[in-house]
């Protein structure tokens, strides 16, 4: 699940609660997502397989069933979100 920013000025938001479906417990306090928190599952997925294979595009191609420049455009698109999740929190 990503990570959602405030609706009014897109900021990220705070995690006041986390609660474990297994046993039931629940922490209040104050929790601050990563960076990656505000991508999207594919995405994530992606930088996940991403770091496996030590960014061996190859590899990548292998993993998603799609070529090189299908792997390289999914790559920029996570970058261009990563440096517009960064310059949102300078702002």
């Amino acid at each position: 699940m990503k990570t959602i920013g405030c609706p009014g000025c897109g900021k990220k938001m705070v995690i006041k609660t986390l609660h474990c479906a297994q046993c039931d417990i629940t922490v209040t306090g104050t929790f601050y997502s990563h960076t990656f928190g505000y991508l999207d599952k594919d995405s994530l997925d992606f930088v996940e397989n991403f770091i496996l294979t030590r960014g061996n595009m190859k590899e990548m191609e292998e993993i998603l069933g799609v070529s090189y420049p299908t792997v390289k455009s999914r790559l920029d698109k996570i970058i261009k979100d990563l440096q517009d999740i960064k310059r949102n929190e300078e702002n």
